[in-house]
């Protein structure tokens, strides 16, 4: 029997399909106090039929914030920056405290996940548009050392994006939402996360027994690894332009930027981290270590570390791909990816983008800028560079608001691997006033020291202006 799907149209299902997306619509309906049962629930292990999942191992976050919670994330983050790293500082900048960094707490991610692996939905591959993670948190009041946090999950969505024009692949947009509050119960942060998910469907179930695939993806699978682009090795000149970029790194600080001074068009200092190793991605420090690398090669002074005034080490090693590595570092024995092919290495985490826009966005703003949202999109495609959110999509690349990006047809059309750089670059694309407040938006992007685009995100920024005679806009 030779395996053949079914064309299909969005909200037209037959028997079985309508079966498992009505069970699967029923779970992901709820008040906020449902959902979160449904989230502990499973944090608990708790698994329902078809695997479906809310959250695997993600709880709902109660907890308190100690000042090194903070500084931990400060210095993956943006160790430079003493507006997130300094306690002293924070206080002269008009916080009542140490200041957390965007993403001291992260609130999700919240959105469900489908069924996985049934003979009714198989899970694929192939490339479809919008296949990816997209995703949005609006930045409300500060958070400081010593406060206490709780997250609400308020809301799970799925909704059909299937073509119009019927397709062989079911695609669904699933959206989840949830709140952030504070000991005070003053909402912090929001967030929207939201993921494509894609299926075919065979003619006839019975065809399931003649897959050759899993019916369950699994990326990076040892055969796939030929559509990943070749691990680049750095030469000398690729250093001294590393190098360069690290001079030409600017952190505004206590110097004002006025919204006024504004213009659309400008373009923030540059940032480059990197490159991105084995190491630094399975530790979860993304900035860590190879900031150690960055303060040896620049000769930076030491400086002590977040905890325990415990100086980082100081003595690296260079690699065959022209990498350099803190002495003694790597991934914890099993975690890395089998050298099964020449191009096989692991991919970056899904917050990897946006913490350098982070870094690069609270650089350029100043003290006295308000950083209220970050948007951040991720491609699960291979290397194909095909642009995951043209123009039709329902949710368009914010790349197409960069005029010269937009006009060579350059666009996100890969995911970042170890040994990547992120050059990020950022656009500002409006500025604007809503109820009394100064906003400036910018485009922010990462790319590879060979210009592939690997992370497409999206800043807001609250910043003084003069006729309001505010020096600081943070509530």
């Amino acid at each position: 029997m030779s395996v053949e799907f079914k064309k299909v149209y969005p909200g037209v299902y037959d028997k079985d399909e309508k079966e498992l997306l009505d069970l699967t619509l029923d779970y992901f309906s709820g008040s906020p106090d449902e959902l979160g049962a449904k989230v502990k629930a499973q944090a608990a292990g708790k698994r329902l039929p078809h695997a479906m999942e809310l959250n695997p191992g993600h709880d709902l976050i109660d907890t308190t914030l100690g000042t090194n919670d903070l500084l931990l994330t400060a210095y993956q983050y943006n160790p430079v920056n003493p507006l997130f790293g300094d306690s002293g500082y924070s206080k002269k900048c008009g916080y009542g405290g140490h200041l957390a960094a965007p993403f001291t707490v992260d609130i999700g991610p919240s959105f469900p996940y489908m069924p996985k692996g049934t003979d009714i939905w198989v899970s694929n591959d192939d490339f479809t548009i919008g296949r990816g993670l997209d995703h949005e948190v609006t930045f409300y009041k500060p958070i400081l050392a010593g406060d206490s946090v709780y997250s609400i999950l308020t809301r799970q969505a799925l909704v059909d994006v299937t073509s119009p024009e019927g397709s062989t692949m079911r695609k669904f947009r699933v959206i989840g939402e949830n709140d952030l509050y504070n000991q005070r119960h003053e909402k912090v942060m929001s967030g929207m996360y939201s993921a494509i998910e894609t299926f075919k469907i065979f003619k006839d179930r019975a065809m399931a027994k003649e897959y050759n695939k899993p019916l369950n993806i699994a990326f990076n699978r040892y055969y796939d690894w030929d559509k990943i682009r070749p691990i680049h090795v750095y030469s000398e000149k690729d250093w001294d332009f590393i190098k360069e970029l690290w001079n030409k790194e600017i952190i505004r600080g206590s110097s004002i930027l006025y919204w006024d001074d504004v213009n659309i068009g400008d373009e923030p200092a540059w940032t480059c981290d990197g490159p991105v190793n084995e190491e630094d991605r399975w530790a979860g420090f993304f900035v860590q270590k190879a900031t150690t690398v960055r303060d040896i090669i620049m000769n930076v002074p030491v400086k002590a570390g977040f905890a325990g005034d415990m100086a980082p080490p100081r003595e690296i090693t260079r690699d065959a791909y022209g990498r350099y590595h803190v002495k003694g570092g790597g991934p914890p024995p099993g975690m890395g990816i089998p050298q099964t092919h020449p191009n096989a290495r692991a991919s970056f985490m899904n917050t990897a983008g946006r913490n350098y826009t982070v870094k690069m966005v609270t650089n350029w703003m100043g003290d006295t800028g308000w950083l209220y949202k970050v948007c951040w999109r991720l491609s699960f495609c291979w290397d194909d560079g095909r642009n995951l959110f043209p123009e039709e999509h329902d949710r368009p690349s914010y790349l197409l608001k960069v005029p010269y990006l937009k006009k060579q047809g350059k666009f996100m059309n890969t995911h970042g691997y170890v040994g990547d750089l992120a050059i990020t670059k950022g656009y500002v694309c409006d500025k604007y006033i809503r109820d009394g407040a100064h906003y400036v938006d910018l485009v922010v992007w990462c790319e590879t020291i060979t210009g592939e685009i690997w992370a497409e995100c999206y800043a807001v920024v609250e910043l003084p202006a003069r006729q309001n005679g505010k020096t600081t806009v943070h509530p």
